[in-house]
């Protein structure tokens, strides 16, 4: 069964990449939920719980000249529980009204190629 939660993050500008920097505690908490439900080891994301909002292998945008303009705002969020896992990654679907307009004050489509998501965990492999 899937259930909706609420979180914030901040926006936050990394070379040519938009990411909203989000709590800790969630990849945490659901790591060990995938260890004590999956017994899958996970670490974490290298660039700690994050949502890309803007990602610079696919969309440059770092010359906008709105680029800067949000930096450090605060961005409220869903996601949905429980993760979902592909080739070795596990993430929360994230819906984000705020997220879509700013990558549309950029000149982009409110989607990114791969939609809004909280990576919470990578697999370990011994």
């Amino acid at each position: 069964m899937t259930k909706t939660y609420q979180s914030h993050g901040t926006v936050k500008y990394q070379g040519k990449w938009i990411v909203l920097d989000c709590d800790r505690e969630i990849g945490r908490y659901y790591r060990h939920w995938i260890l004590s439900m999956y017994g899958i080891k996970c670490g974490g994301s290298r660039g700690g719980e994050h949502i890309t909002v803007v990602a610079g292998k696919y969309d440059d945008v770092s010359l906008h000249d709105q680029w800067q303009m949000h930096h450090g705002e605060r961005v409220t969020f869903n996601y949905s529980a429980p993760p979902i896992s592909k080739d070795g990654y596990f993430w929360l679907p994230v819906e984000c009204q705020r997220l879509g307009e700013i990558r549309s004050e950029l000149g982009l489509s409110g989607q990114p190629k791969y939609p809004f998501h909280l990576t919470v965990g990578n697999v370990i492999h011994k």
